[in-house]
């Protein structure tokens, strides 16, 4: 007696079918709007890098003025360049839900989550990061407020 072969595609139900289908959509839109938002964010950055040295000098501070505006514009060509990856990993998750749905491949599915995870670990990494920010600008508010309370 013959033992039957496994399928070479899992049988995937209609209702994984269409979760991964509105992934794709939904990550793949993410994805593009994450880049419109990072080069809006560097086009921001640069009007200020070019602002901040007009600005700082009309105001009299200046060359501290115009180094201030650099320092923003390179801020915001951090936070744009941020996007720019953020917006990379959900596009490159969309088009491996593409992929896993075309061939109906387990590996295919499993090699959808990686980009998805490094998303949200960079997420989460900011996450914290501001969360210590905060943190610590309540802190120093208090000390402050509290120095400020023993001089008066």
């Amino acid at each position: 007696m013959e033992t039957p072969t496994p399928p070479s595609t899992p049988e995937w139900s209609a209702t994984l079918r269409r979760y991964l289908h509105s992934l794709q959509k939904s990550t793949r839109f993410l994805g593009i709007l994450t880049w419109v938002a990072a080069g809006l964010v560097l086009l921001a950055g640069l009007f200020i890098m070019g602002l901040g040295g007009s600005l700082g000098k009309l105001a009299g501070s200046g060359v501290m003025g115009g180094i201030s505006g650099v320092l923003m514009g390179l801020l915001y060509a951090g936070i744009a360049l941020l996007y720019y990856y953020l917006g990379r990993y959900l596009y490159r998750a969309s088009r491996k839900f593409q992929q896993a749905l075309q061939s109906g491949q387990e590996q295919d599915l499993h090699a959808c989550f990686e980009p998805l995870h490094l998303f949200f670990r960079i997420i989460a990494i900011v996450a914290i990061a501001f969360l210590g920010l905060y943190a610590l600008i309540i802190l120093f508010a208090l000390i402050a407020g509290g120095i400020g309370a023993f001089m008066a």
